[in-house]
């Protein structure tokens, strides 16, 4: 099912939030992530995690952060240069 999602300038104060969150999540590891994906269109789950030396739990819980930080900072950038953002998406 196809929703609307929609963001407002107000918004930004829980999105800036939900971007400290998934930081704070992620920890050191978000760095290590960005460094190791850095300049690339594809990764391999397998080698990302043994680079990171994390068992496949928390590497499934690693990349849920990212993804979550990766699409708050698209809604952010969104906000901060239309005032507003919105898009629809399969929930």
């Amino acid at each position: 099912m196809s929703s609307l999602i929609n963001f407002e300038k107000y918004d930004l104060k829980n999105v800036n939030k939900g971007i400290e969150d998934c930081e704070k999540e992620l920890g050191d590891y978000g760095k290590k992530m960005d460094k190791l994906l850095k300049n690339k269109d594809y990764f391999n789950r397998e080698e990302l995690q043994k680079n990171l030396k994390v068992d496949e739990n928390k590497m499934r819980d690693l990349l849920k952060w990212n993804a979550r930080l990766y699409l708050g900072n698209q809604i952010k950038s969104c906000i901060e240069k239309n005032n507003q953002c919105h898009f629809k998406a399969e929930l």
